[in-house]
């Protein structure tokens, strides 16, 4: 009863343009922290500091490619008084997809601050070793 309620109110707390752009931000922030990663770690004769800026530059790409494929998406909504069966199925679709998006963005933020604070702790503990 309740995702009848939703699809007919069309309330949804996040948006694909929400998702995208979050996806985008976290794409900015992994570039950034490879390009620190680079400025600070001149020397890249050490194999985990290698692994590192390619984490996170491939955490930076996966970011983009997201946050292109999310923005072709857009909500369906079949809040309309007589919508059709077909409408209503693609409501459903599109609200399944939104859902599906939402977790994947999640778990890319996530994967996203992880890589940012084991950057920062490779740096610092690499800073304060020399």
């Amino acid at each position: 009863m309740t995702t009848l309620f939703i699809f007919a109110m069309c309330a949804f707390p996040t948006t694909f343009e929400d998702l995208w752009r979050f996806a985008a931000f976290c794409g900015i922030v992994l570039i950034i922290t490879t390009c620190v990663i680079v400025w600070r770690k001149r020397s890249l004769k050490h194999p985990g500091s290698t692994i590192l800026i390619g984490a996170t530059l491939a955490g930076s790409i996966w970011s983009f490619v997201l946050a292109d494929i999310t923005s072709r998406n857009y909500l369906i909504c079949a809040g309309v008084p007589g919508a059709s069966a077909d409408l209503i199925r693609q409501s459903e679709e599109s609200a399944h997809t939104l859902l599906v998006f939402q977790a994947v963005v999640a778990a890319t933020a996530m994967l996203t601050l992880l890589l940012v604070l084991i950057s920062v702790l490779v740096l610092y503990f690499t800073t304060n070793n020399r």
